[in-house]
């Protein structure tokens, strides 16, 4: 499981497989949308990290 974080404000976004959620920031780039402030955590370190 992972979670994709917003890096400025510490929200997270949405929760799922890592591999969904991979393709899914994938398909923001390619649709040339801003994704240079989200990233992609395993759980345990979104939480670690941000909880």
């Amino acid at each position: 499981m992972g979670i994709i974080v917003n890096l400025q404000t510490g929200e997270f976004l949405e929760a799922g497989d890592i591999g969904n959620l991979c393709e899914k920031l994938q398909a923001m780039v390619e649709m040339e949308m801003d994704v240079e402030h989200l990233a992609v955590y395993a759980e345990d370190d979104a939480y670690a990290v941000f909880g």
